[in-house]
């Protein structure tokens, strides 16, 4: 890109001294990319004129049917007085363009498009021009000659301080940001006769008399009902320049009221919002154009196009800030950037704590008509040996469903990770893609990973739609080490908040077992449970759970729950497996006699027993092999 230093700009001076006009042989261009030339006013990251050369750009290049060669200069207004740099860069121009002029020229913004109006015919007579970033006023002000269009914008400065008084209805003060370059000193006096109407009703200050430490000073003394206005900050009174986001970023910081822009990219960057112009939407309109004419369409063909205000846009945290009501933003508002609600946020875990919530209300009504139906069937014996057999694994069912209410915490809090992850990525792949140049790389990471928390959650989900659902032994090959592990993940929150220590010694080798997942899976957790229960009353000792694993003989495993609890009371232990028998207080004293029913429908036998230093083991066996036939 072009920077208009002394030393370069003399050299191209002189290497290019009394050449011939470029584009005298226009018509007979050598095939290759179509060149667009550039010439921006101010410079690469001046705002908002640079949002609107890198939307055209881009938007060019991705509509062009043929490959696109950019070149950029910069007239640096902001360091020079327009027209200074008129002939070391006109001579510049001639230099790099001697061999192959350029396909088209955009200049964008007024200074750049007064220079291309009075340099253009000597510089590039056959060459087409395309005007754009201009305010409609100032374009009415300049000849662009035969082989031009334009694209402008309108800025509707008496409808944008009506919605600004309206969004703040007692506002009394309104400070005017501008610089004191010669385009900042024109938008100060059309700024002065559109508002003139108002200023017996609000006091305007314009502050591009002072220099831009003197206007932070103002901007943060400013008394209640005041309103501040950022126009443009190109150079200060004291002839510094700034870069705008840089002096919107200072404003935002010390202003004591709130921040109005003219431009929808200004929102989410320190202004409340508003009618603002759409200055990406420009640049495309402006790309529109240009494939037109770089297709060989006539310029004269080309209506210049002029872009308006867009629908109304705010800040939902500067509404916040500055306690401004949204009943009060015109009709059809758009609201971004707004922080989601507690629901929103936790509408998953909402749902589902309260999913488990219902079901253990429900589980009440299921276990007072259980518990009835068993005391008759184990009572008379007056049914059938298979609706006994039905009635059993509808209590181990509804055994089933109790254990998982009573790890309710655990099963959220494993659930609700997952799709709290979710949700977190999700907000961060809209950021990204909000962004000016979204980052895709990140964005296809962020979407990896809400697929991953996705399954995860769906094998949550799996699980315990496995766990609630009513059926018999289905008998299959089973990794042990990885059903124990599954357990181990269901109740490790539970755990933590009982300030249990749960441990697990099941090695990777051991041979698959023939078994129900579902029902082993339901012996463990009753065990795992009736060992936390028995630690509650242990005080806040040693605190401990372990799950082992053993391969005894050659056709079956052993499973062992121990925990560092009180031990099983003498006068309960040989009826410890027996219906009804409990010492919990709300107990049914169904989880044993129902996991003793499981183990022995599998082929192996269950029992108890206390340990020497204090706590009680349950073991069980669980055989390598089906059972035989009848068993």
């Amino acid at each position: 890109m072009f920077r208009a230093s002394t030393k370069i700009l003399c050299v191209s001076w002189v290497v290019a001294c009394a050449m011939p006009a470029v584009g005298q042989n226009a018509d007979h261009r050598p095939p290759g990319p179509k060149r667009v030339l550039i010439i921006s006013s101010f410079g690469r990251n001046f705002e908002p004129f640079s949002t609107t050369t890198s939307s055209f750009r881009t938007e060019l290049v991705r509509q062009s049917p043929e490959p696109i060669e950019f070149y950029e200069v910069a007239l640096e207004t902001v360091r020079f007085v327009e027209g200074e740099i008129d002939r070391p860069l006109a001579e510049y121009l001639r230099a790099l363009f001697e061999q192959r002029p350029p396909d088209l020229v955009v200049p964008m913004a007024a200074p750049a498009i007064r220079f291309c109006a009075r340099n253009h015919e000597a510089l590039f007579p056959h060459v087409p021009m395309l005007a754009a970033a201009i305010d409609q006023r100032l374009l009415a002000t300049i000849d662009l000659g035969e082989n031009a269009t334009a694209v402008a914008f309108r800025l509707d400065l008496s409808g944008f301080i009506t919605d600004v008084l309206a969004t703040l209805p007692g506002t009394k003060n309104v400070s005017v940001v501008l610089g004191d370059s010669p385009l900042e000193r024109y938008w100060a006096s059309e700024t002065r006769r559109e508002w003139e109407p108002l200023s017996g009703r609000v006091t305007f200050t314009w502050l591009n008399d002072l220099t831009f430490p003197k206007m932070l000073e103002h901007v943060a003394s400013l008394p209640p009902h005041s309103a501040i206005v950022f126009v443009l900050m190109d150079i200060d009174a004291a002839g510094v320049p700034y870069e705008q986001q840089v002096a919107l970023d200072a404003l935002h910081e010390h202003a004591h009221a709130p921040i109005f822009g003219l431009f929808e990219e200004q929102v989410g960057r320190g202004v409340v919002g508003g009618r603002l112009l759409p200055i990406r939407e420009m640049g495309a309109e402006a790309a529109h154009a240009a494939l037109r004419i770089l297709a060989g369409e006539s310029t004269t063909a080309i209506v210049p196009a002029t872009i308006g205000p867009g629908p109304p846009v705010y800040d939902w945290r500067e509404l916040q800030q500055w306690n401004i009501r949204e009943g009060l933003l015109p009709t059809g508002s758009e609201v971004r950037y707004r922080r989601p609600t507690f629901w929103q946020a936790n509408r998953w875990r909402v749902v589902a704590i309260g999913a488990f919530v219902v079901l253990e209300t429900l589980l009440v009504v299921f276990l007072l008509s259980g518990r009835s139906r068993l005391r008759s069937a184990l009572a008379g014996q007056r049914r059938s040996d298979t609706e006994a057999k039905e009635l059993r694994w509808e209590l181990s069912h509804i055994d089933r469903v109790t254990l998982l209410s009573q790890f309710t915490t655990s099963l959220a809090h494993e659930l609700g990770q997952p799709l709290g992850a979710i949700l977190r990525n999700a907000d961060a792949a809209e950021i990204f893609l909000k962004g000016p140049s979204p980052d895709l790389d990140e964005v296809k990471a962020i979407v990896s990973d809400i697929r991953r928390d996705g399954e995860r959650a769906g094998n949550v989900i799996e699980r315990l739609r496995a766990l609630l659902r009513r059926r018999g032994i289905e008998m299959q090959p089973l990794e042990w080490s990885t059903l124990v592990a599954e357990v181990a993940g269901i109740v490790q929150s539970e755990a933590d908040a009982r300030g249990i220590d749960l441990r697990v010694d099941a090695n990777d080798d051991l041979p698959a077992v023939h078994g129900d997942r579902v029902h082993l899976q339901q012996v463990l957790l009753n065990l795992v449970a009736n060992a936390m229960d028995a630690l509650d009353g242990a005080g806040n000792g040693d605190r401990r759970i372990t799950i082992r694993t053993r391969w005894v003989g050659e056709e079956s495993i052993e499973c062992a729950v121990t925990d560092t609890g009180p031990g099983i009371a003498p006068e309960k232990f040989d009826g410890i497996f027996d219906p009804f028998v409990t010492s919990k207080t709300a107990g049914m004293g169904l989880g044993l006699p129902i996991s003793r029913t499981i183990i022995e429908a599998h082929g192996g036998r269950i029992w108890a027993q206390n340990n020497s230093g204090g706590g009680a083991t349950f073991r069980f066996t669980i055989p390598t092999s089906p059972p035989r036939e009848g068993t």
